[in-house]
């Protein structure tokens, strides 16, 4: 192959990220049964109820978030959905009464958050806290500039 051919096949190949652990057959096999209705009414079902037990349980026990988003990335397999299910269960940690002194230890709260970070690493800070933080962050900055316009 000549330098010009090699360099042409490096820029058609498809740039595609290996998963480092590789697929496990449960994640495999979750992806056959995606498009059965049957599943699809099962998880629906289920989502629903993490939701309302997530809604009810969370202000006394945050780290259902945890169970919650472990449940889903085992059911649902849809990424962006994923995604903001990981900045909700990080947010809802994070921003319940003492959360240092109650998960600053807690390794699962680590790992849930070296997960958001590696996923992150590229995209800035504003996709790791997620939109609630980035958003309050942002009416601060905005209520400072009224301020100064008076």
């Amino acid at each position: 192959m000549s330098e010009k051919q090699v360099d042409d096949w490096f820029g058609q190949k498809e740039n595609i990220q290996p998963r480092r652990k590789g697929q496990s057959s449960d994640y495999l096999a979750g992806l056959a049964k995606q498009n059965d209705p049957e599943f699809q009414a099962r998880v629906k079902k289920e989502q629903d109820e993490w939701e309302n037990k997530v809604r009810y349980e969370a202000p006394e026990n945050p780290m259902i978030w945890y169970d919650y988003y472990t449940w889903a990335n085992k059911n649902v397999f849809n990424s962006y959905q994923l995604k903001i299910l990981q900045h909700k269960a990080l947010n809802g940690i994070i921003r319940s009464e003492n959360s240092l002194e109650r998960f600053g230890k807690n390794e699962k709260v680590f790992e849930l958050f070296t997960k958001a970070v590696d996923e992150a690493k590229n995209w800035g800070i504003r996709n790791l806290v997620g939109p609630p933080l980035a958003e309050k962050g942002r009416r601060a900055s905005n209520a400072g500039d009224e301020q100064r316009r008076v």
